[in-house]
């Protein structure tokens, strides 16, 4: 059975998912709405395909896997594939792969319907999509502040920003709860070339991405 990955990245701000419109010319679904991703290669992990995708799709850097969010199987010509959905923050400004993509947008929770195949058929990427957008509705704010707090020059290891996630956001998961105080000290790291933490110039995004 081959293994796909999808990536659903998010701006947490805005409450707002990036999609893009796949080439005409592509063998599977052309022209049809749908997140980015591929196959793992041999020897990955999701986290080394999202990077490797991320950077060849859309020549983005990944910031933090927030959570496998959805995961199903389709058929493609006989062979049996198992698609996993990830929820994603990335940085960088997005450039296209060649004859892969034709466009890029960013969508709200209104425009999820674009994602069907037919009015009918709900499939697995847009149900991925709605939990995205049910996860964004509960978590967006606390997650856009660590955002704003974490600072590009000290970027957190992956493992290092999950905990610092779930640990604002939920403290029963064995995480300390972290306030303002330690935020600053995790993301800020006071030192002669780093701002301080209520100089407005410093509260940039770190992510998501530029739209």
């Amino acid at each position: 059975m081959d293994r796909v990955v999808t990536f659903y990245i998010i701006d947490p701000e805005n409450k707002r998912l990036l999609i893009q419109k796949r080439s005409p010319t592509r063998r599977l679904f052309p022209n049809r709405w749908e997140v980015p991703g591929g196959h793992m290669e041999a020897g990955e992990n999701p986290e080394t395909c999202i990077k490797r995708e991320l950077k060849e799709e859309l020549s983005l850097s990944l910031v933090g896997i927030i959570d496998k969010i959805h995961e199903f199987d389709w058929d493609d010509a006989g062979t049996k594939v198992h698609n996993e959905a990830y929820l994603v923050l990335a940085e960088g400004q997005v450039i296209l792969e060649k004859d892969k993509a034709t466009e890029c947008m960013w969508i709200d929770k209104s425009q999820i319907g674009i994602l069907l195949a037919t009015g009918k058929d709900t499939g697995g990427p847009y149900e991925a999509a709605k939990k995205a957008f049910e996860w964004m509705d509960i978590n967006a704010k606390q997650l856009t502040t660590i955002c704003i707090r974490a600072d590009a020059k000290y970027r957190l290891k992956n493992y290092i920003f999950r905990a610092l996630l779930w640990g604002a956001l939920d403290p029963q998961q064995g995480v300390i709860a972290l306030d303002n105080e330690t935020l600053n000290q995790l993301c800020c790291r006071s030192s002669p070339t780093s701002p301080s933490a209520n100089d407005k110039k410093h509260k940039k995004k770190c992510c998501p991405l530029i739209p």
